[in-house]
């Protein structure tokens, strides 16, 4: 419920002008409440080192989806429950005939000129990018939760609201000395960070709604039933790509 009503104080701001770039931020996650050896594992197939204390890093973009994607991705990982549960997203990673990105157990010279000639550039070099497409309603459920904290933390880190920040500019507009131009730009980097995390916040509060309207899965087998999973996967694919921010949820 607080949570709530942040987006709807932040989401209620008006948007920034056309000749401002939204700036991209920065969430860093890491698997602190995972011990299962198999998911450790994998996390820390990146070399980046011990996956409960080294934080991954990943710079947030709309209309980017690599980097969200990946960031998705950790999260579907680190809701995985069960080894079964991980066995099955090997699988569908492995039906679709893709290649994990910066995994440092492949490291020929051929694979690493097909990595560099990949269409891959816009995602982070992390091992655990097995899982950039959902596999099932439940462990999407958790996932989306776990990426709408990671936003709704970073965000909290923040002094001031968009909306704050937006009155600040106006009322700075009229003066043009020096110092109150740096603060101007540093308030301009400051909104547009805030935007972007609004942005997939309110993007995980859609796809929560979609997952619990339409939660046709058999929760004992892990099974999904039905076309609205497939559904729900082109809807956050789309979502993704699009470049038009969300700052209010529909």
């Amino acid at each position: 419920q607080q949570q709530q009503e942040e987006k709807n104080d932040n989401s209620s701001s008006p948007s920034s002008s056309s000749d401002d770039d939204d700036d991209d931020p920065i969430i860093s996650i890491m698997d602190i409440n995972n011990n299962r050896r198999f998911i450790k594992d994998m996390w820390e197939r990146d070399g980046l080192g011990d996956c409960h204390s080294v934080c991954r890093n990943v710079t947030l973009r709309i209309g980017n989806p690599g980097p969200a994607a990946s960031l998705l991705s950790l999260c579907r990982l680190a809701s995985c429950q069960s080894e079964q549960e991980f066995r099955r997203m090997q699988t569908e990673f492995d039906e679709r005939n893709e290649r994990m990105v910066g995994d440092t157990t492949k490291n020929t010279k051929e694979e690493e000129e097909e990595e560099g000639d990949s269409n891959n550039s816009s995602i982070p070099q992390l091992a655990a990018t097995l899982n950039r497409v959902p596999f099932s309603i439940p462990n999407e459920i958790r996932a989306m939760k776990r990426f709408l904290q990671l936003g709704s933390d970073q965000l909290r880190l923040y002094e001031t609201t968009l909306g704050e920040d937006n009155e600040l500019l106006s009322s700075n507009h009229e003066n043009n000395n020096n110092n109150n131009n740096n603060k101007r730009n540093a308030i301009i980097v400051r909104r547009g960070e805030k935007r972007v995390l609004m942005h997939f916040c309110n993007l995980a509060y859609l796809c929560l709604d979609f997952l619990s309207s339409n939660d046709d899965t058999d929760t004992d087998t892990n099974v999904d039933v039905g076309d609205k999973f497939e559904e729900y996967k082109r809807m956050l694919e789309v979502s993704l790509l699009d470049e038009e921010p969300i700052l209010a949820p529909e």
